[in-house]
């Protein structure tokens, strides 16, 4: 499924997806998933207008979406973001090679 050539040049890319750290796990998490879900259900609390009227009945529908979609994107992030860590970059295995450790 993920070809190597890929997630070598993907490990060099400079999206936030791709950092190993913390911080930017916490942002890509929050900002792809946290963000659009916290949104919708503050949209859907302030609108406030009972279950008498369609658009609540729509809004909880699209907020329950964003939930699923959010469960399946958080995976997909934590499966890729596993998958860079395993692979090794030439760049790695050249320093290794010289005896050092990055």
């Amino acid at each position: 499924m993920w070809d190597k050539h890929e997630l070598e040049s993907a490990k060099d890319f400079p999206w936030i997806a791709c950092f190993p750290d913390q911080w930017s796990s916490a942002t890509t998490y929050g900002c792809l998933v946290g963000l659009p879900i916290g949104s919708s259900l503050l949209l859907l609390l302030r609108k406030n207008e009972g279950w008498e009227e369609s658009a609540t009945y729509w809004g909880v529908g699209f907020t329950v979406a964003l939930i699923a979609l959010g469960i399946f994107t958080a995976l997909a992030i934590r499966r890729f973001r596993k998958h860079l860590r395993e692979v090794e970059t030439p760049s790695e295995a050249l320093l290794e090679d010289d005896g050092e450790t990055v």
